[in-house]
């Protein structure tokens, strides 16, 4: 028996024209004009996915292909892929296996000569109107940046989103706005980073990162440049200011200042097994760090990875006695042993 696959993919949940029930109406519909009975066609599903993405890492396409069936359907090219590359490695999957890939606009037929000239055309357009789409995407943020416009994204700590005229822009939150200039007052005058990000409700890095992009003037970088106005020397202004002129210099010397100055913060000791403990995902190694309420924890650098310094140094404690006991050659009390330790005298 022919076994037959669907195959539905969708990009965007909101893109009602090509919904996935639009997708599965066309395939029963070219099912059944063909002679095939849609009931017996298993589905794959890709929701959410780009037709950009490899085949092997969209998770309905790497069932489909792993299932090896004889007929695949799809609404149309662009839903198998956007690329030539990706297209041209389906079509030779499909020739290894002797499948059949087709469309329900009946636009390509790999069983044909014709139809793989037809399916590497169409392909080559798709790849090229992705690329159109990309730069058409570019080119509308750079206008809006440039017209002081809010493209995408959240709102940076400090603002809100607001609508005017049907565009986007940013306004300052004066709830967050205060927070901010009070953990900025206190910065300036004594504080330190780690101190003041728990005033504000950041992480010490998303705080640090904060006080060191112009954000809080009211300016936007875009791929670590200040965005400027069509002269290319005035910046363009985003939102009225959070702190001014004065307070972002006072800043910006505090931060020197406790990086490599006299003012600069005592610095903690490094956790225990630092450097020796390593990430069951990644075999990267966990380093010292806190957390956002300033408790010593390890973290991995790639952030799969974060556990209190207190756990995991209970753990390496009692895995270390386990192996080795109390014995003062052995332990030299690295780790207290439970009273009395042997090792508490000063080693043999």
């Amino acid at each position: 028996m022919t076994s037959t696959a669907i195959y539905l993919r969708l990009s965007r949940e909101s893109d009602d024209s090509a919904s996935i029930e639009t997708q599965r109406a066309a395939a029963h519909q070219w099912l059944t004009g063909h002679g095939y009975d849609p009931a017996e066609a298993v589905e794959y599903i890709d929701a959410g996915v780009s037709g950009a993405k490899p085949l092997e890492q969209r998770k309905g396409m790497s069932a489909l292909m792993a299932a090896t069936p004889d007929v695949v359907i799809a609404w149309k090219l662009d839903r198998y892929a956007r690329s030539v590359g990706e297209f041209l490695r389906l079509v030779a999957w499909a020739e290894a296996y002797g499948a059949k890939i087709a469309t329900t606009d009946n636009t390509i037929d790999t069983s044909t000569p014709t139809g793989r000239m037809v399916g590497n055309v169409l392909a080559a357009l798709a790849e090229w109107e992705r690329g159109m789409i990309a730069a058409r995407i570019s080119e509308g943020h750079e206008t809006r940046r440039t017209q002081g416009r809010w493209s995408s994204g959240r709102a940076p700590f400090g603002y809100q989103i607001i609508r005017r005229d049907g565009a986007a822009y940013l306004a300052v939150d004066a709830a967050q706005a205060e927070l901010i200039r009070a953990a900025v007052a206190k910065l300036i005058s004594d504080g330190t980073v780690a101190g003041t990000a728990r005033m504000v409700g950041l992480s010490e890095p998303q705080w640090r990162r904060l006080l060191k992009s112009p954000t809080l003037r009211g300016h936007r970088a875009h791929k670590g440049a200040l965005v400027l106005a069509a002269d290319g020397v005035t910046p363009v202004q985003f939102a009225d200011p959070i702190l001014t002129a004065a307070e972002a210099k006072a800043v910006r010397e505090r931060l020197l200042a406790l990086a490599t100055g006299t003012d600069r913060a005592p610095r903690r000791a490094t956790p225990l097994v630092a450097g020796l403990a390593f990430c069951y995902r990644c075999d990267g190694r966990l380093n010292g760090g806190t957390s956002d309420k300033g408790v010593p924890l390890y973290r991995c650098k790639a952030g799969h990875v974060t556990i209190y310094a207190e756990t995991l140094d209970q753990r390496v404690e009692a895995e270390f006695l386990r192996t080795w006991g109390p014995d003062p050659g052995r332990c030299a009390g690295v780790f207290p042993c439970p009273p009395p330790c042997p090792a508490a005298d000063p080693p043999l």
